[in-house]
C-alpha cells in the first residue's frame, strides 16, 4: 500500500471508497490535560473518503481496507 492507492473500507454497512493520503511512519500521539493518548501507530494509513472536504482524512489500519485495481 502506498499513498495516492485507492481503497475501499472492509467491515462497513456502507460502501466507502477513498484515497490513501498519507502513512504514518511512526507512532503519533495527542497531548491532552490528562497526558499523551496514543492516536495512530507506525504503519496506520491516513484515508480520505469521496465525497469529504480536502484536508479530511480518517485513520484506519491496513487491515479494514481493500486495494481497489
Amino acid at each position: 500500500m502506498k499513498e495516492g492507492d485507492r481503497v475501499k473500507q472492509l467491515f462497513t454497512i456502507a460502501e466507502r471508497h477513498g484515497t490513501i493520503v498519507g502513512i504514518y511512519d511512526e507512532d503519533f500521539y495527542i497531548n491532552t490535560p490528562k497526558g499523551q493518548i496514543l492516536f495512530a501507530t507506525k504503519g496506520e494509513l491516513k484515508v480520505q473518503f469521496d465525497g469529504t472536504s480536502e484536508g479530511t482524512s480518517i485513520t484506519l489500519s491496513p487491515q479494514m481496507v481493500q486495494i481497489l485495481g
